[in-house]
């Protein structure tokens, strides 16, 4: 059987399942388990500095539950015994792609998805197994390539909001769609703030990409500002409630994110499919006019 909690609430692809509905039950083991815990965090074992980052961010605004902060060395050391019994927050790797045997193209790209798991978590298992037991979890990056930091920060706070909007109103429905509807029905909030949007998102050589600055700013009315990713997680930090900003997470399936700098939660989420050979990060007027519909709602 399935083993899904109140599943992937930020999962943007469906693997061998449909997205699950369902209701989260008061009894359910592991979502008790979650909340009476310690939150075990495993830094990767491929980069200090994404470490570094992810120690701070956790340490500066995780408070739902205690922490504990161990290498990825200590991870795979761990007994089973001990194991079974912790809940981590741990970066995940996903496929994506078509065999050539089923038809496709068979080109692959490998994405990383930041999850909390509960412990019956097989070590060596990936995302796409569906077999272990997920809290939550959300796209960050293809692998070897993080995009701007400030998207770590907001993944892992708005992680935070929904699992506690989610423990506050038991009977909310969960799956992509639920939780799209959830967040976007505070998208109205964006108008009356100023949107930050990264310089790096307009490459010119991206077939039906906005390609300037200029032309965001002819299809998009309300307050925005263009920094570098520096000036954005510098704003971020603040917790300025003048402020929201744009974070596109370059897996196949483009998931795009407005964050109010303020609280951390999601204002606006959409999705965009895309080749799965386009690694850059851009915007399209599909998503603009996605946007615009969701805040004039």
């Amino acid at each position: 059987m399935k083993k899904i909690l109140f599943a992937a609430l930020f999962i943007t692809i469906t693997i061998d399942a449909q997205p699950q509905y369902m209701t989260r039950e008061s009894d359910n083991k592991d979502c008790l388990k979650f909340w009476n815990d310690t939150l075990t965090v495993v830094l990767n074992n491929i980069s200090e500095d994404v470490n570094d980052k992810l120690e701070s961010i956790v340490i500066k605004y995780w408070n739902i539950t205690p922490i504990d902060i161990i290498s990825h060395d200590e991870f795979e050391s761990m007994s089973d015994e001990v194991r079974i019994n912790k809940t981590f927050m741990m970066f995940e790797s996903l496929s994506f792609g078509t065999s050539q045997s089923s038809g496709g193209s068979g080109r692959f790209i490998v994405a990383k998805f930041l999850a909390i798991v509960t412990g019956n978590h097989e070590k060596d298992s990936k995302l796409v197994s569906m077999e272990s037991n997920f809290i939550i979890s959300a796209p960050l990056y293809n692998a070897g390539y993080l995009s701007d930091y400030y998207g770590l920060t907001s993944t892992i706070r708005n992680m935070q909001f929904m699992l506690t909007t989610y423990k506050e109103n038991p009977d909310l429905k969960v799956g992509r769609k639920k939780v799209s509807e959830l967040i976007n029905k505070e998208a109205n909030k964006i108008k009356s703030k100023t949107l930050l949007v990264s310089k790096s998102y307009f490459p010119k050589d991206v077939s039906g990409s906005i390609k300037s600055q200029e032309e965001f700013s002819n299809q998009y009315p309300y307050p925005h500002e263009f920094k570098t990713a520096e000036e954005i997680e510098q704003i971020v930090a603040t917790e300025d409630s003048k402020y929201c900003y744009l974070v596109i997470n370059p897996t196949p399936v483009r998931c795009y994110y407005v964050y109010d700098v303020e609280k951390g939660n999601a204002l606006f989420m959409s999705t965009e499919s895309v080749d799965i050979d386009v690694n850059t990060i851009h915007l399209t007027s599909f998503i603009i006019t996605k946007l615009l519909k969701e805040i004039e709602s």
